[in-house]
């Protein structure tokens, strides 16, 4: 028995593994294709590249390039004669060819010269500018060459040796070299212009003249010009000058008396006369300039006086201009003192405005 107990022990085993049940084989459930959700069909997205950024910013206008200086002159008639004289400069800095005449009388190198760098001086310009024209040329450059020429031209004693009329010439180059300095103060003109009044200062005749009303005339803007400059001038020369005024007739009479006096008392019927007597603008535009600048002087820019003159003054003179800006000639000294006169007397609304209070 113990021999076979194991044998035994197998068949029972097998044998309840045979009676045992099968158990139901079970199917995972059926996947329901509608149960997951399916894309859907739409149209695609345009692909759009992204706007470039000068596009998609806006900017303002640029800006327009500045204006030339030269470009700015020319808009008006002052600026446009100075184009022209500074254009029409001679090589070695002086202006003119063969003598001119001014109010009557003969004027050389020296004096027209004066005439054109007056011009330029009234109308803010000196050797100091840095302003350019015609491209690169620069204003101050073309004045220190016209000074250099001055103090080349000028003798020891102060007066120069360019001119026709000793007298017209060195009160004109004396007005210049005067206006120059007192405007920038340079040292190198000091002396120079020092000398020019002494020696205009020597040409003064017996009667306090310098030999007509015309010129006198200049030569007391001359002494007023140093004055302002603080350069010395014998005081009789004042006081010789205005006994000479007191007894001439000439338009410049009413400014030199209050350029000699700073008064404008008493001068009331001396200004209604003159602006009643409108000068011509023929010739070389002299007695025009004297009698403006001296109502101007005398009235200021509101008064009555000059409102009544200004327009008159500037209808006589604008439509005889160019358009090269110039006031034609017979000559280029004829063209240059013509040119120097009509921008003179446009500049006098702000040549000498303060000198006393304006009379209405």
């Amino acid at each position: 028995m113990k021999r076979f107990w194991p044998l035994a022990f197998l068949v029972l085993l097998f044998g309840a593994l045979a009676l045992r049940p099968t158990p139901e084989l079970r199917h995972p459930a059926p996947i329901l294709v509608h149960s997951i959700p399916q894309p859907i069909d739409e149209p695609p997205v345009p692909v759009v590249a992204p706007a470039p950024i000068e596009n998609s910013v806006e900017r303002p206008d640029p800006e327009p390039a500045p204006e030339r200086h030269e470009d700015a002159m020319k808009r008006s008639a002052v600026g446009a004669s100075i184009l022209w004289l500074a254009k029409h400069q001679n090589e070695d800095g002086s202006w003119g060819d063969l003598p001119a005449t001014v109010g009557g009388r003969a004027i050389g190198r020296t004096g027209v010269t004066s005439l054109a760098l007056l011009t330029l001086l009234g109308a803010g310009y000196s050797h100091l500018s840095k302003d350019e024209y015609d491209g690169d040329k620069s204003m101050g450059r073309l004045i220190t060459k016209t000074l250099k020429w001055f103090l080349q031209d000028q003798r020891d004693d102060g007066t120069f040796r360019s001119g026709y009329d000793p007298g017209f010439d060195q009160v004109l180059a004396t007005l210049a070299l005067s206006e120059a300095y007192g405007m920038t103060a340079s040292e190198p003109l000091k002396e120079p212009a020092q000398r020019a009044v002494e020696a205009m200062a020597r040409m003064q005749g017996s009667d306090g003249s310098w030999g007509s009303s015309e010129i006198t005339a200049w030569a007391i803007q001359a002494l007023f010009s140093a004055q302002l400059s603080e350069i010395p001038a014998p005081g009789e020369a004042h006081d010789r000058a205005l006994e000479y005024v007191d007894r001439a007739s000439h338009p410049g009479n009413l400014l030199s008396r209050i350029l000699l006096t700073r008064k404008r008392e008493g001068l009331a019927a001396d200004a209604e006369l003159l602006a009643g007597s409108f000068p011509s603008a023929d010739g070389d535009f002299a007695a025009l300039f004297h009698a403006s600048h001296g109502l101007f002087s005398y009235s200021g820019s509101d008064g009555d006086l000059w409102k009544k003159w200004s327009e008159p003054m500037k209808n006589a003179i604008l439509p005889l201009q160019g358009s090269n800006g110039s006031w034609q000639g017979g000559t280029q000294s004829h063209t240059v003192v013509r040119t120097s006169l009509a921008g003179l007397t446009l500049q006098v609304y702000y040549r000498y405005a303060n000198i006393v209070s304006p009379a209405k």
